[in-house]
């Protein structure tokens, strides 16, 4: 039995991989190492035999694994052809006589045992518990690598009948940025007779081909998650069936994205009928899909639908048993309009335990808002209601839709923590009813009112019924685009004192110079980690008096985080407020003062300020027409702040001279798109013209 200590000594010393490449990937140092001990394990045949000959090597698992699927031989100039072999094999062979020679002359403990110098352990040789708690810490492409060392390695992680290699690729996770054909082949190789469970999400570059041979050739696999999954996208119905056939009755359970697009097909059948053949036949795949009792599906995304389609939809995952669809989005679909939104709202009445509902842009108004309210209500009544997060963006929701709305967020039953109702025309009665349900939720922490055009009249209602409670979860607060001025900004923070909102989001308003003040007064009152004031005007026609009290405020704040200052017409002036803030010990780490007018001598005096600051990690300084002067005073700045990260100076007017003089610095500054550096004038030079003058009678 291995002592404790000697199994947290080996794991200690066991150099554990975090990297993310591919499994078997073209590691020199690595595969290199596997062939020389597989060749001393193998004897003196062997030993003449390159790598891709072996039984057992990397060689011949990535010509498996990869060369079936590139587009283009390697060749000897990449590394990839036979030309090197000499090279590799005399490396080998010099390895073998250093490792010989260290074992001739290997040392004694105090115990009298002999021991390797420098080659290690191999993992073969310990205990079978040590063995195991050191797989734990391994990641599926090191226990590929550990297995293509030697004979007794291999034996030992493949095969049905090795405890440990049960307990090695019983559940398998690929991560992020792995190369998914390699790994799937080395899976259908050394695991296909353990694999239980497997989890692909997140991995990009899968061909569901590959996957469905994968799942086929695994005997004893009964499990599957397949989520985010980038540029493969969300599986389709045939692919669910594909997958479960594949497995058979082994199948325990298969989670994954779900998206469906509903067919029309007007040629067969009259032009102007509603439902045709192809329809009908496709909705019903959809509906025999969620009939499958394994299948979870994490998000269901329906394209093209109506309201037909979305009824069939939400009642075949409401009546399939508990959990069947966690989130169902059925976005962009405008044919949808308040008879598909009263469809899902009879069914989230009826108790469907749906967590995510998105319907976005699908034309609904008034009359589907208020449905969806009242469905809301009666399933928290009911004590049924599982709904989290409600998007009705971009739809056409004016005040009797938000009252509702607003109401049920009042009902102690319902445990909305996300509610986004931007680009819907909410007026102020609306906001005052929405303010009021947020003040009263106990869960709510992110709600979005953008895009809504509200103004000054709207915001002092949503800031009045706000102030009336506590809304103790809130934190994100989103109201950009809503001709926002000085006196709605002013009721919002007078509100935002009793709150504990971390991020505000004022964009694209018009609260000027006023308006920076009200935020001066009261921003140290508030708990904000970030605020987004991009384009209100704050400097416009040269005003400095709002910056100049924000800042003086800032000096001594000791919580925001995040400041955006984007287009705000800032002039050179104003970078002398910024800078006095960055000379202070502030908890600022991110700072945006692009696209306003601070040239030259603002960069300068926010370098100068940087040299001092040891908090800012990053500046966002586009198109403020900084030339070589500026980047020069910035280059200075770099050379002696080792803190911050990056400096984004796009769109400039920096010469290739001046981008040249920010090199060094690497990835800690973005010179990209540089405009041409400005010209001095030229006189303006006199026109001719062939007519001539009239002559003045």
């Amino acid at each position: 039995m291995a002592r404790r200590a000697d199994v947290d000594a080996l794991i200690a010393g066991f150099e554990r991989c975090a990297s993310t490449a591919p499994l078997f990937a073209e590691d020199s140092s690595s595969d290199e190492r596997a062939s020389a001990r597989r060749l001393e394990d193998d004897g003196d045949d062997a030993r003449d035999r390159s790598a891709s000959d072996s039984d057992w090597s990397d060689a011949e698992l990535r010509e498996s694994d990869g060369a079936a699927f590139d587009e283009k031989p390697p060749s000897a100039a990449q590394g990839g052809g036979r030309p090197w072999a000499h090279a590799a094999r005399a490396r080998r062979r010099a390895r073998r006589a250093a490792r010989a020679e260290a074992k001739a002359n290997g040392a004694r403990d105090e115990d009298g045992d002999e021991t390797m110098v420098g080659s290690g352990v191999f993992i073969g040789d310990l205990h079978a518990d040590a063995t195991l708690e050191i797989l734990k810490h391994l990641t599926p492409r090191d226990v590929a690598r550990v297995a293509a060392t030697r004979r007794k390695e291999r034996n030992m992680l493949v095969g049905k009948t090795s405890e440990i290699a049960e307990a090695a690729w019983g559940r398998v996770k690929l991560r992020k940025g792995e190369s998914a054909s390699k790994a799937l082949a080395t899976l259908r190789c050394v695991a296909k007779d353990t694999l239980k469970e497997l989890d692909v999400s997140s991995v990009r570059g899968m061909r569901k081909a590959e996957l469905l041979a994968t799942m086929e050739a695994c005997e004893v696999l009964r499990e599957f998650r397949a989520v985010d999954m980038g540029e493969m996208g969300k599986l389709t119905t045939k692919d669910v069936r594909a997958y479960a056939k594949a497995i058979g009755t082994r199948l325990r359970k298969i989670t994954c994205d779900l998206g469906h697009k509903i067919l029309y097909d007007p040629i067969r059948r009259d032009p102007t009928a509603k439902y045709v053949d192809v329809y009908d036949d496709n909705v019903q795949d959809l509906v025999e899909t969620l009939a499958i009792p394994q299948l979870h599906v994490r998000r269901l995304k329906l394209h093209s639908s109506d309201p037909g389609s979305v009824r069939a939809a939400a009642v075949a995952a409401a009546s399939n048993g508990p959990n069947k669809v966690e989130s169902f989005d059925a976005s962009w679909s405008l044919r949808i309009s308040n008879e598909g939104a009263r469809a899902v709202a009879e069914v989230l009445a009826q108790g469907w335990d749906l967590k995510r509902l998105a319907l976005r842009k699908v034309n609904v108004s008034d009359d589907g808002a208020v449905s969806l309210a009242e469905a809301i209500k009666t399933s928290a009544g009911n004590g049924t209601s599982k709904l989290r997060w409600l998007d009705l963006g971009s739809n056409d929701i004016r005040s009797r839709g938000a009252v509702a709305i607003g109401e049920a967020l009042e009902h102690p039953g319902v445990n909305i923590t996300r509610l986004t109702l931007r680009g819907n025309g909410i007026c102020s009665e609306g906001m005052d009813a929405l303010g009021k349900g947020i003040s009263m939720s106990s869960t709510l922490r992110r709600i979005d009112l953008a895009h809504n055009g509200f103004g000054d009249r709207g915001a002092i209602a949503f800031a009045d019924a706000l102030s009336r409670g506590a809304a103790k979860n809130l934190r994100v607060l989103l109201l950009g685009f809503n001709s926002i001025g000085p006196d709605g900004m002013r009721a919002l923070m007078q509100a935002l004192m009793h709150t504990d909102v971390e991020h505000l989001d004022m964009g694209c308003n018009v609260i000027g110079a006023s308006g920076a003040k009200a935020i001066a007064e009261m921003i140290n009152s508030t708990r904000l980690k970030s605020l987004n004031l991009a384009c209100n005007n704050v400097g416009l026609r040269g005003e400095r008096s709002g910056l100049t009290a924000l800042a003086k405020a800032l000096e001594k704040n000791k919580t925001l985080e995040i400041l955006n200052l984007r287009g705000n017409a800032l002039h050179t002036n104003c970078a002398q407020d910024i800078a006095d803030v960055l000379l202070e010990e502030t908890a600022l780490i991110q700072l945006n003062v692009g696209y306003n007018e601070l040239y030259d001598n603002g960069a300068w005096e926010i370098a100068e300020a940087l040299e001092e600051n040891t908090t800012l990690l990053g500046l966002d300084f586009q198109r403020n027409e900084v030339t070589d002067a500026g980047a020069s005073n910035i280059a200075k700045t770099l050379a002696v702040n080792s803190i911050i990260q990056e400096i984004d100076l796009r769109s400039n007017m920096i010469s290739s001279e001046g981008v040249a003089k920010l090199q060094p610095y690497g990835l800690k500054t973005n010179t990209r798109w540089q405009l041409e550096p400005p010209k001095y004038k030229e006189k303006q030079k006199p026109r001719f013209s062939a007519r001539k003058p009239k002559e003045n009678k």
